[in-house]
């Protein structure tokens, strides 16, 4: 409501004789208040209903975004789980072969092996929970906390 209004004004005041020249001015200001008023109070239900569907639709987009930045969290944190839910089962496995290679006492090589395999597999599994599991716990911790507006550390 910009230029054109202003042409429109001072087009009507040139053809209305009545005002005089000295508040031409004012009386185009008055006009183009009035103007507004009116389109406003005509179109305000239509603003209004336009400016509550752009608000929801941005509502819907931070919270799409939201969601996907949880699934995401939660997909790491399964893959964590899996990979070391295996080093875990290798480990068990190995201490299984320890506990049979007690129980019949042969194979001294054997025995070095499983050891062996065992503290590897201890490492790697303590290693994994450390850096992968501890961290995508944070990481969906935060996501979560994030969302509610708390800050955890």
């Amino acid at each position: 409501m910009g230029r054109k209004l202003d042409e429109f004004i001072q087009k009507y005041l040139d053809i209305d004789n009545k005002v005089p020249a000295e508040y031409k001015e004012a009386v185009a200001e008055g006009l183009k208040n009035e103007l507004k008023k009116e389109f406003f109070n005509d179109y305000r239900a239509e603003l209004l209903s336009l400016k509550q569907d752009v608000n929801q639709q941005k509502a819907n987009e931070i919270a799409l975004r939201r969601f996907s930045e949880k699934i995401k969290a939660l997909k790491q944190t399964v893959l964590n789980a899996i990979v070391i839910s295996f080093l875990i089962g290798m480990l068990v496995n190995q201490t299984t072969d320890l506990i049979t290679y007690f129980k019949i006492f042969d194979e001294t090589a054997r025995l070095l092996w499983t050891f062996v395999f065992i503290i590897v597999f201890l490492i790697l599994a303590i290693g994994a929970v450390h850096f992968m599991y501890t961290n995508s716990l944070e990481e969906f911790t935060q996501t979560v906390f994030k969302e509610k507006g708390k800050n955890y550390e």
